[in-house]
């Protein structure tokens, strides 16, 4: 399966994901990962990812797709 990346970044980057996906972003340090989904606000799920924290941003990994 082909897989897309999108790269978040900016000093409000864990906060704009947080209000958005699944798992709680806010609690990532640099180096490591997590598996969220987005959701509508009624919880049907648009996509499901990774989302790796590398220090100046967020790497989002999800099918090319979505």
């Amino acid at each position: 399966m082909d897989r897309g990346r999108l790269r978040i970044e900016g000093s409000d980057a864990a906060r704009f994901l947080q209000a958005l996906v699944t798992n709680d972003v806010g609690l990532m340090q640099p180096g490591s990962g997590v598996y969220a989904a987005y959701l509508t606000p009624q919880g049907r799920m648009l996509a499901d990812m990774n989302i790796y924290h590398r220090g100046g941003y967020l790497l989002l990994e999800t099918a090319a797709s979505r």
